[in-house]
């Protein structure tokens, strides 16, 4: 990654809600820049019997951070800025979801799974 890539949400399918912009050597929350070791506690919810009609919860993922903060990333509606991605109606994970998780992981190793 050479530049900041910006992730957060989309409301009606034209507003981007901002939640987190990631850089190689850290993230940005709420206008605060984080470093990567910042990270105290990942908790991923990933229901193996998820479904459509009858989810037990939504996947999703909370970061802790150091000072306090709480990041939610919702896995079925998370997408890049300036990136054309799918969102469905009732849809699992997406992969900008599963992707930045995966660059998560190989920078802090401590990624906690529960379902």
């Amino acid at each position: 990654m050479d530049t900041t890539r910006i992730y957060g949400y989309k409301h009606l399918g034209v507003f981007f809600q901002e939640i987190l912009g990631v850089e190689e050597d850290g993230f940005v929350y709420r206008g605060k820049k984080y470093r990567w070791s910042d990270i105290i506690r990942i908790e991923r919810f990933e229901s193996k019997f998820y479904s459509h009609f009858m989810p037990l919860y939504f996947p999703s993922a909370y970061i802790y951070l150091k000072d306090g903060e709480k990041i939610k990333l919702m896995a079925s509606r998370l997408i890049e800025k300036e990136r054309k991605s799918t969102v469905k109606f009732l849809g699992g994970p997406t992969k900008t979801y599963k992707d930045l998780l995966a660059f998560i992981d190989k920078k802090v190793k401590i990624i906690i799974e529960r379902f």
